[in-house]
């Protein structure tokens, strides 16, 4: 069995996340107001070098990212921004995991 692992994303995984994103978004097209929704949400390639600013998590799977959470903080509130895991590492507690080091947090 997978275990998951939540680490926070470090700048030699931004190739990684611009994939990850890629996918996500390509998934959106084929959804009911998904165009509508990557219209108002550009996407976050330019900004994955800051990646280090620590409001990035990753799932990874033998040090490959499998997904991604971005979050950042308002007092005692963690906010959810974005969060995907990639379809062939569903359903093992990715998501979930990420959600738990976000709230760590």
């Amino acid at each position: 069995m997978i275990e998951p692992r939540v680490r926070d994303a470090a700048s030699d995984d931004v190739a990684d996340l611009v994939w990850l994103e890629s996918v996500a978004r390509d998934a959106l097209t084929a959804q009911r107001g998904g165009d509508l929704w990557l219209d108002r949400h550009p996407p976050q390639s330019p900004s994955w070098p800051a990646v280090a600013d620590g409001t990035v998590l990753v799932g990874t799977i033998d040090e490959v990212c499998v997904g991604y959470l971005r979050f950042h903080l308002d007092h005692s509130v963690v906010y959810v921004d974005d969060v995907f895991v990639h379809p062939g590492a569903r359903e093992v507690g990715f998501g979930d995991a990420l959600l738990a080091a976000a709230i760590e947090r």
